[in-house]
């Protein structure tokens, strides 16, 4: 099993301690926290992100930085990547804030593996275009810091993919790849026990007026090992509040859809 081989590999790294079962626990508690604590994807349609852009950006950082990062090293935040941004149609029914009310994780056999309440909020939507439609801007790569019980997860997450922009956003569903990484630094040491690459796809589905439904399948891989462990995430979103334009983002949407060369679309 992918998590026994996790939790193995980095034993044999600490070697022997009269702490090795208190060790044991806290690695499972951090591999099950990653799977809760990923954010769900933004259900969005929009094209493939810029010709690759958001590919290259996390070969880069994996070329460049991810080797310099060791298990039992003290973390720097000097090694997280710069991020850059994208805009990108937004489906109309997700525009407005969400709460994820609740959040449930199956293995691919469907048994239920946690289950726990949220009071996550998300805000979808930045402008809208003089055609009506509705717009986002997107992190390249979203930067997000989970503080658990004794570690801290640093999750770089870089989108790969979105449904294709040239269909119109439509309320069935969306769907997007995401890749990354999460790195768990312990609070008392500030030493990196756990560096876990992470790939998620996610389908929103389910739509009402109301409320969606996330449908996140992770697969969470184990540098060391190479072993894989898949599992659905299903989060329930409740609307919490309507759409709000940002106007300090205008001046960079209006930037975006010239250099796009759609003028047509900027805002009266």
């Amino acid at each position: 099993m992918a998590i026994t081989r996790f939790v193995s590999a980095l034993l044999r790294f600490v070697g022997a301690s009269p702490d090795r079962r208190r060790l044991q626990l806290l690695l499972f508690a951090i591999f099950l926290g990653v799977i809760l604590s990923a954010p769900p994807l933004l259900p969005v349609h929009a094209d493939t992100l810029q010709g690759g852009v958001s590919e290259a950006a996390l070969e880069d950082w994996r070329r460049e930085t991810l080797p310099l990062i060791k298990l039992g090293q003290r973390w720097s935040d000097q090694f997280l990547p710069t991020s850059s941004h994208i805009w990108y149609r937004l489906n109309p029914g997700l525009a407005g804030t969400w709460r994820a009310t609740t959040i449930e994780v199956y293995d691919l056999a469907g048994n239920k593996l946690q289950e726990q309440k949220s009071a996550k909020t998300q805000t979808f939507g930045a402008e809208i275009d003089r055609q009506g439609n509705f717009w986002d801007r997107l992190d390249v790569p979203s930067l997000i810091n989970v503080e658990r019980e004794e570690v801290i997860n640093h999750l770089i997450e870089y989108p790969l993919s979105v449904d294709n922009l040239s269909q119109e956003p439509t309320a069935d569903q969306a769907r997007r790849v995401k890749e990354g990484y999460c790195i768990s630094v312990a609070k008392n040491s500030g030493l990196v026990v756990a560096i876990i690459p992470q790939k998620y796809t996610v389908t929103a589905r389910d739509f009402k007026k109301n409320s969606f439904l996330a449908v996140s399948r992770h697969l969470d891989q184990n540098v060391s090992e190479g072993g894989q462990t898949p599992t659905i995430q299903h989060t329930l979103y409740k609307r919490v509040g309507d759409f709000k334009a940002k106007p300090e983002l205008l001046a960079e949407f209006i930037e975006y859809l010239k250099f796009i060369n759609r003028r047509d679309l900027i805002p009266q």
